[in-house]
């Protein structure tokens, strides 16, 4: 966030500042909204944010505090999903492969961050955008991939690869009853329109 036309050394104390807050409120959030959905919100809200500050900064002039303030904004939703995302993690694993788990993950994690000013270069010299905007994609992507991920927040967590099979089933299973159950429903209040156009006809 240096770029922008704002003072550096302010910029990065309040980013720094405000991170503190989210790792501190991250705690009661996962405790009463859970894993999944505060994680997809953060990944969805960052990616925007970030998007929305590379392009008013590409396309404009005099914004500098304003693109700033949407990429601070942008920065504190990935504080948030830093501060979950390693608690979703562990307990997404099994935990017979918990601790292989957590490793990798946190290896590409580190390939992430070893490849970030790399993709900053490419950014501007191949593609013409800013960086910025490309880590907003990624993340508006990630978020959408969390979708497909099982909540955890007071759940058992599996001890062998077997549970998590048997969960994944059983996950399966309820959607696929949700879905008959809403058609059903649906069906059911069709059923009276359908008599009163057959009547209607008839008459």
């Amino acid at each position: 966030m240096t770029r922008f036309e704002v003072n550096r050394y302010l910029i990065f104390f309040i980013g720094g500042a405000v991170e503190t807050i989210v790792y501190i409120l991250s705690i009661p959030i996962m405790n009463h909204c859970g894993r999944k959905k505060p994680l997809f919100v953060a990944c969805i809200a960052g990616g925007l944010f970030c998007i929305i500050s590379g392009l008013v900064n590409d396309h404009t002039e005099g914004l500098g505090k304003f693109t700033a303030g949407f990429a601070l904004i942008g920065r504190c939703a990935f504080a948030l999903v830093f501060g979950i995302v390693f608690v979703y993690t562990s307990e997404l694993y099994p935990t017979v492969i918990r601790n292989i788990g957590m490793g990798f993950a946190c290896f590409w994690a580190r390939v992430g961050g070893v490849l970030a000013p790399q993709i900053n270069q490419w950014a501007r010299n191949v593609i013409g955008l800013d960086a910025i905007i490309v880590f907003g994609v990624l993340s508006f992507v990630a978020g959408i991939l969390v979708l497909l991920l099982s909540e955890t927040h007071n759940a058992k967590l599996a001890d062998s690869i077997e549970e998590v099979e048997n969960n994944k089933e059983m996950m399966q299973q309820e959607v696929t009853l949700t879905n008959l159950k809403a058609v059903g429903e649906a069906g059911g209040a069709g059923e009276p329109c359908l008599k009163s156009d057959e009547a209607s006809q008839i008459a």
